[in-house]
């Protein structure tokens, strides 16, 4: 038999152990990797150990392999390609991605079973399934082993090295890893990205569909022959009848047995950390899927006698946890198509931030030309023989919309698979692995052996020209910046008050809630938002004469000397503020960038 499933009974006596590997303790079984987590991300991982020669214990807490793919039902992929025109993630996600079918789309069971397959062949592979850990031991920043929850039982593994490829980094925390939630970073800790709730739908006439379509009845539509994305007038067409749920712009996945996978509900308020809010979001989603049903077959031409074919076992969730790490890949990083010289994969998704509560639509950051992820990033903080994997890997929260999608993810975990292999072999924690520039480079070279795409490049990103560029990359940060698909800031031609008083209010209170509320006694910007007319513009120096205000100076005589004297202003937008004209949108934002960088430095006491 290729490897073990241990599905009831853990007993030692079962469990394979690597010849170069000392028992520590009788009876306690020791591998050289431990793989939490059989989502795609973590079967990556355990494959990629496996084949650099490393025996794998790979532990799951449910009965199926796959994750969101395969409880989730999320079936439609998020593919991106390099400048090239190549698909960015290759090795084991293409060597998966090939078993399903190669396509947009797959279907379920034939993804489960390529999942099992990969496990399969690997010989050094022992997966155990229904099994949760419970408890890390660690002595000192070294993870030594782990507690297993397993029918009823406790059970101690030991292992050299650990990958946790949990959606919500829960070995991590068990092992004292630091970690944000949510949107926490940009200053907004109650911000979490809408979850999904994947809908199955059977008896669907896919020649209506391409027909509602062509007729923009519900918007710009694409339809092909297995997908089809747009409709975003569902949005105002459809009405939830569950609170804190909404309908946006339908992703479609057509199967075999002309059944459809849309993604496209949305549901707000959810703890994705919480199991009895999942078990009520998933009641809540069921209950909108009925709903949905209804305007279907009244509405939507091809869905005349569409049926409800069936519920996911769990919800498509895009954000809990984020862990700290290494180094926190930024999004200025994919903004400026960053490479990274310990790149262990290239990436190049959109920016794609979902809406956090109803009546907000989507927006995108940017749309990188491909960016590098950084091996640091895989590196948690206070853990260093430990490599975290899948969408609560060290990105910042806006980074984390492009870098966490599975594919990226599974990119990451094949690199940390191989990874966890190499510093074995060579007797090196990760962060001393992630050091040495000869031992990266041998990393490199190994995954570009599994069939990794890895080249370093270097090229020019959005507005690099741009005598603006230093405000967008200040602000960049605190999400307050976006584009779209192409990229093109949307900055006012000409500021307005209102805009300019909300801007700096919403950036100051995001970077510092303390130093917000305090200086916001002197002047409440949000009743002066409210008081002022949304046409009304805004000069040089009724901008900074608000700035002034704001940081609590009450008579102000001649506010651009003032603020010029404060180094408030950076010198080269004094150059271009001269005189006191009408702001343009590009002026307002760089005046609020300054102001910020001025704060900063006085927080820093400089």
């Amino acid at each position: 038999m290729p490897f073990e499933i241990i599905h009831d009974v853990i007993h030692p006596s079962t469990l394979k152990k690597f010849s170069m590997f000392p028992v520590a303790n009788a009876g306690t079984p020791n591998y050289d990797i431990i793989v939490y987590g059989a989502d795609p991300e973590g079967i990556a991982a355990a494959v990629s150990a496996a084949r650099n020669g490393a025996s794998t214990l790979l532990i799951e807490p449910h009965s199926r392999l796959g994750g969101l793919f395969t409880l989730g039902e999320m079936n439609i992929l998020d593919l991106s390609k390099d400048i090239h025109g190549v698909y960015t993630s290759a090795g084991i996600f293409r060597e998966w991605h090939q078993m399903v079918g190669g396509g947009q789309v797959f279907e379920i069971h034939d993804a489960e079973q390529a999942f099992r397959q990969l496990i399969q062949r690997e010989p050094n592979i022992t997966l155990l399934l229904n099994s949760k850990i419970i408890k890390a031991i660690k002595q000192g920043d070294m993870l030594e082993s782990v507690v297993v929850r397993h029918a009823g039982r406790d059970e101690t593994f030991q292992a050299k090295r650990f990958i946790d490829a949990t959606p919500d980094a829960d070995l991590s925390v068990m092992s004292g890893v630091p970690y944000f939630l949510g949107q926490a970073d940009m200053g907004t800790p109650g911000r979490f990205m809408a979850v999904t709730m994947m809908m199955h739908f059977s008896h669907v006439n896919w020649d209506g569909i391409r027909h509602t379509a062509k007729s923009h009845k519900f918007g710009r539509a694409i339809v092909r022959s297995t997908y089809a994305y747009g409709f975003s007038g569902i949005l105002r067409s459809y009405h939830p009848q569950q609170a804190n749920t909404m309908v946006r712009g339908l992703n479609i996945a057509r199967m075999k047995d002309q059944s459809v996978y849309i993604n496209a509900l949305q549901l707000f308020g959810v703890n994705g950390l919480d199991d009895h809010s999942k078990a009520e979001a998933i009641i809540r989603g069921e209950r909108e899927t009925q709903s949905f049903l209804k305007f279907l077959r009244k509405q939507f031409p091809g869905f005349e006698h569409v049926q409800i074919a069936g519920y996911p076992q769990e919800l498509y969730i895009r954000e809990t946890r984020h862990i700290r790490s290494l180094y926190q890949l930024p999004i200025t990083d994919l903004w400026k198509n960053k490479d990274q010289w310990d790149s262990i994969g290239i990436a190049s998704y959109a920016v794609d931030m979902q809406a956090t509560a109803p009546g907000e639509t989507g927006h995108v950051v940017v749309q990188p030309k491909q960016y590098a992820i950084p091996f640091r990033s895989l590196i948690p903080l206070k853990a260093n023989n430990l490599l975290v994997v899948g969408r609560s890997s060290g990105f910042t929260s806006q980074a984390a919309g492009s870098a966490r999608v599975v594919p990226t993810g599974m990119v990451c975990g094949e690199a940390a698979g191989a990874a966890a292999a190499m510093s074995i072999t060579l007797s090196e924690s990760f962060p001393s692995l992630s050091k040495n520039v000869n031992n990266v480079e041998l990393l490199q070279r190994q995954l570009q052996k599994q069939g990794a795409l890895l080249y370093h490049f270097r090229m020019n990103y959005p507005y690099e020209r741009a005598w603006y560029l230093k405000a967008i990359l200040t602000l960049l940060p605190y999400g307050v910046i976006s584009t779209d698909y192409s990229d093109h800031l949307d900055f006012p031609k000409i500021m307005k008050a209102k805009t300019f008083e909300k801007l700096l209010a919403e950036v100051v209170l995001k970077y510092h809630p303390d130093t917000y509320y305090r200086l916001a006694r002197h002047l409440d910007l949000w009743s002066a938002a409210m008081q002022t007319s949304t046409s009304q513009t805004i000069t040089r120096d009724q901008a900074i004469e608000i700035e002034e205000r704001f940081s609590g100076l009450k008579t102000i005589s001649n506010p651009w000397q003032e603020a010029v004297h404060a180094g408030e202003v950076d010198p080269s937008l004094r150059l271009r503020l001269r005189d006191n004209h009408k702001l343009t949108g590009e002026e307002g934002y760089a005046l609020v960038a300054d102001y910020l960088q001025y704060l900063q430095l006085q927080k820093s006491g400089h």
